[in-house]
């Protein structure tokens, strides 16, 4: 009978809890976060290298590269890939859009300026013509036939 009190001493023993108890409503206190801050950068940035040439890019980029940054802040080990590919698209459509729209003001400007260098000659009359190619080959530095030239008339293009 001494041996069956001792097995039972030795057996509760060896079942001594010795784990951490976890929590039923939620994460450990200091448990790493959740990777909905990665998600939500890598999502913006994949819209926002979408569109990057709508002023769209100028709301999500921004949104992606500060939900990557505070993904990477809070997490250590979770959604740190998609934090960093949200920090890349987001990084590369800002570019994109500015280098975009800074090449688009450019033409712009480009084009308004041979409208008022180009725009005054009368293409009725073949000496104003002449002047043209001149001026246009002086310029460019290319020879400009009379064929190459269409003017605009009444909604469409004829040649010259």
């Amino acid at each position: 009978m001494g041996d069956y009190f001792q097995d039972e001493e030795k057996t509760s023993q060896n079942n001594t809890y010795r784990g951490t108890v976890e929590n039923p409503y939620g994460s450990a206190p200091g448990a790493d976060a959740g990777n909905g801050f990665g998600i939500a950068a890598l999502v913006l940035g994949i819209v926002s290298l979408v569109f990057f040439c709508s002023c769209l890019t100028f709301i999500t980029a921004p949104l992606a590269i500060l939900f990557g940054i505070v993904q990477l802040v809070r997490s250590k080990k979770s959604g740190r890939g998609l934090a960093i590919a949200g920090l890349v698209t987001g990084i590369i459509s800002l570019v994109a859009c500015i280098a975009f729209w800074a090449l688009a003001m450019a033409n712009v400007n480009l084009s308004e300026s041979i409208l008022e260098k180009y725009g005054d000659y009368d293409f009725e009359d073949p000496d104003s013509i002449e002047q043209f190619i001149e001026d246009y080959s002086n310029d460019f530095g290319e020879e400009l036939d009379k064929d190459e030239i269409y003017i605009e008339e009444n909604g469409g293009f004829k040649p010259l």
